[in-house]
Parts: C-alpha cells; sequence; structure tokens
C-alpha cells in the first residue's frame, strides 16, 4: 500500500497531467478553428499549472531533501518551467530526468497537435 507522501506525489503529478491535456485539447480546439484565446484564459492556464508544480515541487522536495527554493510564488511564476526542469534534473540524474522532462514535453505537444488534427 502507498504511503500517504507517495500518494501525495502521484496525485499532484497526475493534476498536473490532466491540467496539461485538458488546456491543450482546449488550445488545439481554438486554433484549429482560427479563434485567438482568450488572454484571462491563457493566464488561468498559466497559473493554476505554475501552481500545481509549486505544489509537486514542494511534496517531491520532501523525499529527495533537496533544498527547494522558499519563494515559491513570484519566482515560480517567472522561471517555473526552468527551474522545475532543473530539478528534475538534479534529483533523478540525467537519464531518468530527461525521460521525465521528455515525456512531459510529449504530452504537451502531442495532444495539442492531435486535437488540431482531428479538429480540421
Amino acid at each position: 500500500m502507498l504511503r500517504n507522501a507517495a500518494l501525495d506525489r502521484i496525485l499532484s503529478s497526475a493534476l498536473i497531467f490532466a491540467h496539461v491535456f485538458v488546456t491543450q485539447v482546449g488550445r488545439g480546439i481554438y486554433a484549429a478553428r482560427d479563434i485567438e484565446l482568450p488572454g484571462p484564459i491563457a493566464l488561468i492556464e498559466y497559473v493554476v499549472l505554475l501552481m500545481l508544480m509549486g505544489y509537486w515541487l514542494e511534496l517531491d522536495s520532501r523525499k529527495t531533501r533537496v533544498m527547494r527554493v522558499w519563494d515559491l510564488g513570484f519566482f515560480i511564476f517567472l522561471a517555473g518551467p526552468f527551474v522545475i526542469a532543473y530539478y528534475v534534473l538534479k534529483t533523478r540524474g540525467w537519464g531518468r530526468g530527461s525521460l521525465t522532462i521528455l515525456g512531459f514535453l510529449t504530452v504537451y505537444f502531442a495532444v495539442y497537435l492531435g486535437t488540431l488534427a482531428v479538429a480540421n
């Protein structure tokens, strides 16, 4: 049985991937219909993604015992993708970390392009 902390990390990862999936489907539909995504929606998507990543970073850093950035507010908003990528590579090594990042980017772009292709 999974411990509570492990379950929290899995659920936070699943939330990130679910958020990316849903937002990329929406973006693909908007792009297929040649409609610009409204600014407030894009901002909300970005803020929610960074909040989920910050939450995941908090939970994961407890397991890995790697010093984390204490300013998870504005710093994560500005440099979130770079901080998360660096953290994943640092804690998982180049092999496993690169695969994790590549998997995330594959989901990010494949869902968008797949939705775009289907909606056209």
